[in-house]
């Protein structure tokens, strides 16, 4: 496993759930021509080539027909949903003229690829007019949102990004453009204290660690060796390799850090929604065998410039036949040859020979 991949992970997965270790902008306005999306966002100060985290935009799909009879309503879409009942919990709804469609209401049942029916307040009008949108319809792979590289920068309120072209314009929704994550890795603890300066408050950094990797001791044998596997044998190790999620939190404006301890608690789900169960290269001949694993998590140091907080995770991979020397050297086995004398008198001796490539 290389510290790289899991740096990566971070800075891909974490701008998602949590706003604390990246740089974040407000987006005004978010719109779509030709696969080709624009933002606006006041001095956001990208550049071509930099990469950003699009979170919050929700893609309108256009409603065609919304009506309601007593508490249920119908919706009809005029292009095909994503919506799956029991996956899909609820229905958010807005543009409609009518206040009384406009919000998320539960789902009750999903006809079609084209409709939906959800409960709604036996109140108000019965039929919606305008122009109503469906806004959480669209699957994870037809969005604005995620991670993206910067195409272009038009004006210091602008950039933009490649998107689907299948998707609706304007995008919809409380929209944030999170950039330049403060993740990194270093060798061990001990360098992120010394090497920490002075941060702003709200600058909160997390440095992965890797730990050192252990084979797991075999219960059947009764030394404290690994394994007593001969190469006749299945050989199977299995390795443990510690990964710790250090996160550090600036603390000189606070008496004794316990802001920075409880937000930590806050921190614990978004690292887990980031790392959780990911499969790591092990770098060996099983590249990605166990999932990470979640260890624990507590107080690593404290400096009253900063907290710093350990996230311990662990990963299971297996060590195999290809990770060995391998067979002993030999040589291939081509011939036989077999002399075959009589003892008895001066009889003859019979010589037979048989060549394995083919032929006596």
């Amino acid at each position: 496993m290389r510290a790289s991949d899991v740096v990566q992970q971070l800075a891909a997965s974490l701008p998602r759930f949590s706003d604390k270790f990246t740089t974040n902008k407000a987006v005004s306005s978010l719109t779509q021509v030709a696969g080709v999306a624009t933002a606006t966002s006041t001095a956001h100060g990208l550049t071509a080539g930099k990469q950003v985290n699009i979170v919050g935009a929700k893609v309108p799909i256009e409603i065609s027909s919304l009506t309601r009879v007593g508490v249920v309503g119908t919706l009809v879409t005029a292009t095909p949903h994503d919506m799956t009942l029991g996956y899909s919990a609820t229905v958010e709804i807005a543009s409609a003229v009518e206040a009384n469609f406009n919000g998320t209401f539960a789902v009750l049942s999903v006809p079609t690829r084209n409709s939906v029916t959800f409960t709604i307040a036996d109140s108000g009008a019965t039929t919606a007019t305008g122009s109503p949108v469906l806004l959480n319809g669209s699957n994870y792979l037809n969005q604005y949102n995620g991670l993206h590289e910067v195409l272009s920068t038009p004006t210091a309120d602008t950039f933009t990004f490649a998107v689907p072209t299948a998707l609706a314009s304007p995008a919809h929704g409380t929209i944030s453009a999170r950039a330049l994550p403060r993740v990194s890795a270093v060798l061990q603890e001990d360098i992120i204290v010394d090497a920490y300066t002075k941060q702003p408050a709200s600058d909160v950094w997390a440095f992965v660690v890797l730990g050192d990797v252990t084979a797991s001791k075999n219960r059947e044998t009764e030394t404290d060796a690994v394994s007593n596997l001969q190469r006749g044998d299945h050989f199977r190790v299995q390795l443990l390799q510690p990964v710790t999620v250090y996160v550090v939190i600036p603390s000189a404006q606070e008496q004794a850090g316990r802001s920075a301890r409880d937000l930590c608690e806050e921190l614990l789900k978004p690292l887990c929604q980031s790392l959780l169960m990911k499969k790591f290269d092990s770098l060996l001949t099983v590249g990605k065998k166990g999932p990470l694993q979640f260890v624990g998590h507590g107080f690593a140091a404290y400096h009253r410039a900063f907290y710093m907080h350990a996230y311990q995770f662990v990963q299971l991979a297996d060590m195999t036949f290809g990770d060995t020397v391998g067979y002993d050297d030999d040589v291939a086995f081509r011939d036989i040859g077999l002399t075959i004398a009589n003892n008895i008198g001066t009889g003859t001796i019979a010589t037979a020979a048989i060549n394995l490539d083919g032929g006596v």
